[in-house]
């Protein structure tokens, strides 16, 4: 049985296109990192686009708050 986790985790490192000109990670960048986690995280639940594709479904992201405390560099892990 495999064990779904109601919290996803995911580690990425900062690359050259995720930069601004201040050499901190993008706020387009923050959501896209979010987006990914999220479609990865539904793909384990087993909701995935794929998934709910083949059954004419879908899921939508209604609202999102977003505080960013530091933006990391190019290289750092997020």
């Amino acid at each position: 049985m495999t064990c779904l986790q109601p919290v996803w985790y995911e580690e990425l490192q900062v690359r050259h296109t995720e930069i601004g000109p201040d050499g901190l990670l993008s706020v387009k960048s923050f959501f896209d990192y979010m987006q990914l986690a999220a479609g990865k995280h539904a793909d384990h639940l087993g909701v995935g686009i794929f998934l709910l594709h083949e059954k004419n479904m879908l899921w939508v992201l209604s609202r999102i708050r977003l505080r960013i405390l530091r933006s990391p560099g190019l290289g750092e892990t997020v």
